[in-house]
């Protein structure tokens, strides 16, 4: 299917019905506002030969008619999983091609495609572990693979490998790409393949593979031997207990669906009391539990924003306020509920009858998650928003009366960790008399037997509990100083770090801090911190 077809499939369409031929129609998912006038083309034909087969094909899609699909026999063909295969589909593909190119320059030019092959296959198969391989479901095909050949054609000779780094990871890949994060994964991919090191052999492309130096026509077929046909996780840059997440988040999929479908019918009749009653009951008692002890809480809260004047102080009392105005809608929200249910009036079509139905379904309503965006999962959420609220005001009673910056602290008593950061930042240099610039942020995982007699105690440091790591795990190693090391297949998906050391320092405090420093000959790397919201935790 394509542009001006529709007439000719309409045509042949007619035919075949009406002598009993068998119509193959390719592509369907080209012109999707199409369909609706072929399913009309179809059902208002009142005699139709007894031979007559229709045929689609199609890729998926969200929008595809569920109509059609309904009434049709459906066959699936899926590609085999795994990097053996997918470079078996590759080089199925461009063998011809590969056979042509092995004498130019030594099979320069069949170094690099296995090496582009192989990239290739890494970035596909990731897809399989959403949402750890890839954020989103990226559509890379095999047209990036012919785009990755015809980038090798043109800068090959130059052995400008920073233009195809660039052009693959912006353009080619990069184009299908909108997540930041999934981006940085992608650049990192790319540059660890399309080095000279790799193409020349000097570098494994795969554990226990090299180019070879001399290439034949049978030099990929050995390659793709190697490559075993079930995947090792460590092949595809994953940790080895990557299917315990991956199964995390299918089942926690499958349990919201299951969820979906039970309180489906109970959005229905909302009018009536009792089912109100029934299906909203369990989570008013809930809140009701949850803030039995608030509103003495809330009574006993401090002074106005605009008598403090540290940092600290502000984004603690920012906390608090915005977590007392998120309480009140959230209240009021459930108090009407509650009226609702006492007095049996009838509910009205505007917003709370919609806040209802997402209620009943056990999902934060939309407005709510967009003040603070929360655990998915209504009980967590309620619980989150009451147990922040509590903190800070703790917090705000204790900050008033100790100027130090408390500690430790834990990301998830927050509602906006970032912001306290941003405060500990500029509570730093007011303290050290100089900008924000001239401040490096300097973490540290170490004991506290060490940490406790380090130099910068008593404000300048804080210390930072309930961090959880994925993909790896932290060693006490000399010093009082942790090293990571690789996870094993059985090991939990997260596990908790010890606490974090967290100082801001002028470089001459950093060169000073010797202590701090892992020994010679190690190495630092960047860890991202990301909040992820797993169930009542937050790692």
């Amino acid at each position: 299917m394509g542009a001006g077809q529709q007439d000719l499939v309409l045509e042949s369409l007619q035919i075949a019905m009406e002598k009993g031929h068998w119509l193959c129609i390719k592509n369907l998912h080209l012109v999707l506002d199409w369909i609706p006038i072929l399913e009309k083309e179809i059902d208002t034909r009142e005699k139709k030969h007894n031979q007559f087969r229709l045929w689609i094909t199609t890729e998926s899609h969200p929008d595809f008619s569920t109509r059609l699909i309904e009434k049709s026999m459906k066959i699936k063909y899926e590609n085999p999983p795994g990097l053996k295969e997918n470079m078996k589909r590759t080089y199925a593909r461009f063998e011809k091609e590969e056979t042509k190119v092995d004498s130019i320059e030594g099979g320069r030019k069949s170094r690099i495609f296995i090496v582009i092959a192989f990239m290739h296959a890494i970035i596909q198969e990731r897809i399989n572990f959403i949402p750890c391989g890839w954020r989103e479901p990226h559509d890379f095909s095999t047209g990036d693979l012919y785009a990755a050949e015809y980038l090798i054609d043109e800068f090959q000779n130059e052995k400008n490998y920073h233009a195809i780094q660039q052009l693959l990871s912006k353009f080619v890949y990069g184009g299908r790409i909108d997540d930041t994060h999934d981006q940085d994964i992608l650049k990192a991919c790319i540059n660890k393949y399309i080095r000279d090191e790799v193409i020349n052999g000097e570098d494994e492309l795969f554990p226990g593979w090299r180019n070879p130096q001399k290439w034949d026509s049978q030099s990929h077929h050995r390659a793709i031997l190697e490559i075993p046909s079930i995947d090792c996780p460590s092949w595809l840059h994953l940790p080895s207990n990557i299917q315990s997440t991956i199964s995390r988040v299918q089942i926690d999929g499958m349990l919201s669906k299951i969820k979906i479908t039970q309180s489906t019918s109970l959005a229905h009749g909302l009018t009536s009391k009792s089912v109100l009653s029934k299906s909203l009951q369990p989570i008013l008692k809930y809140w009701s539990k949850l803030t039995c002890d608030i509103q003495a809480v809330l009574q006993c809260n401090g002074n106005d924003l605009e008598t403090y004047t540290d940092p600290i102080q502000i984004v603690i009392a920012n906390e608090t306020q915005f977590g007392q105005q998120l309480y009140q809608v959230v209240n009021t929200a459930f108090l009407w509920i509650e009226e609702i249910m006492k007095c049996g009036k009838p509910l009205d079509s505007g917003s709370y009858e919609e806040t209802c139905n997402i209620l009943i379904r056990e999902h934060v309503p939309p407005d709510w998650q967009q003040q603070w965006g929360g655990p998915l999962i209504l009980s967590y959420w309620l619980k989150g928003l009451v147990t922040r609220l509590k903190t800070m005001i703790k917090w705000q009673d204790i900050s008033e009366s100790d100027r130090q910056v408390i500690s430790p602290i834990r990301f998830q008593d927050f509602y906006n960790p970032s912001a306290f950061l941003t405060a500990v930042h500029q509570k730093m240099a007011r303290i050290k008399k100089c900008s924000m610039d001239n401040l490096k942020l300097c973490c540290i995982f170490q004991s506290n037997d060490k940490g406790d007699k380090h130099m910068y105690e008593g404000g300048d440091m804080i210390i930072i509990e309930g961090l959880f790591i994925h993909g790896a795990t932290l060693q006490e190693a000399c010093n009082g100083l942790y090293k990571l090391i690789p996870v094993t297949a059985n090991l939990p998906a997260t596990a908790p770090t010890p606490p974090l050391r967290l100082m801001f320092l002028t470089l001459e405090e950093k060169e000073e801090a010797t202590d701090l420093m892992p020994p010679a000959g190690s190495s630092f790397i960047d860890i991202p911190c990301i909040q992820v919201l797993l169930g009542s935790k937050s790692y």
